[in-house]
């Protein structure tokens, strides 16, 4: 019950996010993994006492705070510890922020850390995709978005030392007078983001936020959303059996790594604790929250990889599209 408790009041009162997105820092989710791995928590889920993430405070754009409570058994409800994680290095320490000093990690748990680093420093831009960026923020540049000319992009120089910048020169060439104009641009691979050098100012557009939308979007993992776990949820006996009016299902907030945790909440009822469900992002799979049992069902199981096909083949076409996009530029 504390589970569902917890995430209703979280739903309503999130932690702020960072100001902006660097695709090179770990995931909420990925930070997550490498807390469930610290030692502590791995005895305390062997004791039965269900440890549960609270939802994450940001400290900046490259440390998160977690705090994992037990969530059943005889310390429901209680402190297990707090603990830093480093997204950009992936280093995790007791304590909150500038408190937190001791390593919290095993010799597992750093080397998980070594990969998923490793992993997410491949997100940057490649260089081909800062170009097709640089040319789709040179065409929303003031005055540059007519049909009465041609725009065009070329790499100023050699990317900065660790690959993580490019430099343009964008040209605008009149077809009608003859008129040539031109920018420096610099494109930001680990934020996907453009800077007018002109102006000091990042180019917006809606096509430029469309395509940056696309790159990140082919960067996420292939996992179901909340929104889609909810629909497996739903074809849970457990689920379906207590879903009666004023009932819905609540689902939302990053409790785990890899898991969804929704229940049934009813106005004169409060939350029905026998329908608490963890669906595995990754497979669909669902279980109890508390005792780890499977609770599929061959409707569930069917949602899953109905849901599942579905993002791979929507993956693959934003891939084509993004491919289209470039090649045409």
């Amino acid at each position: 019950m504390r589970k569902i408790l917890l995430l209703l009041s979280y739903l309503l009162a999130l932690s702020p996010g960072p100001l902006e997105a660097q695709l090179d820092l770990l995931t909420v989710r990925e930070s997550q993994s490498l807390v469930e791995r610290i030692p502590a928590i791995v005895a305390a889920q062997k004791e039965g006492e269900c440890p549960t993430l609270e939802p994450p405070i940001y400290g900046g754009s490259e440390q998160l705070s977690f705090g994992v409570r037990g969530s059943c058994g005889r310390t429901a409800g209680q402190l297990i510890g707090n603990y830093t994680v480093n997204r950009r290095t992936g280093a995790i320490t007791l304590g909150i922020f500038e408190d937190a000093t001791e390593s919290a990690a095993d010799e597992t748990g750093k080397a998980l850390a070594t990969r998923l680093v490793r992993e997410a420093q491949k997100r940057v831009l490649s260089t081909a995709e800062g170009q097709c960026l640089a040319l789709e923020a040179a065409k929303a540049l003031p005055g540059w978005d007519g049909t009465d000319a041609t725009v065009s992009v070329q790499p100023f120089g050699k990317p900065d030392t660790f690959g993580l910048t490019m430099a343009f020169t964008a040209t605008r060439r009149s077809t009608s007078r003859p008129v040539e104009t031109g920018r420096l641009l610099t494109v930001f691979l680990r934020e996907a983001r453009v800077r007018d050098d002109e102006t000091g100012i990042d180019v917006t557009s809606a096509k430029v936020g469309n395509l940056v939308a696309k790159f990140v979007q082919l960067r996420n993992p292939m996992w179901l959303s909340d929104e889609e776990a909810t629909s497996v949820a739903l074809t849970v006996p457990r689920v379906a059996a207590n879903l009666q009016n004023g009932c819905n299902l609540y689902g939302g907030g990053a409790f785990y790594s890899h898991g969804a945790l929704m229940g049934v909440f009813c106005k004169d009822r409060g939350v029905i604790r026998e329908s608490n469900v963890l669906v595995d992002l990754q497979t669909g799979a669902v279980v109890d929250p508390d005792t780890g049992q499977s609770l599929d069902s061959a409707e569930s199981q069917r949602v899953a990889r109905q849901l599942l096909a579905r993002i791979q083949a929507r993956h693959a076409e934003l891939q084509k599209e993004v491919d289209a996009a470039c090649r045409a530029q």
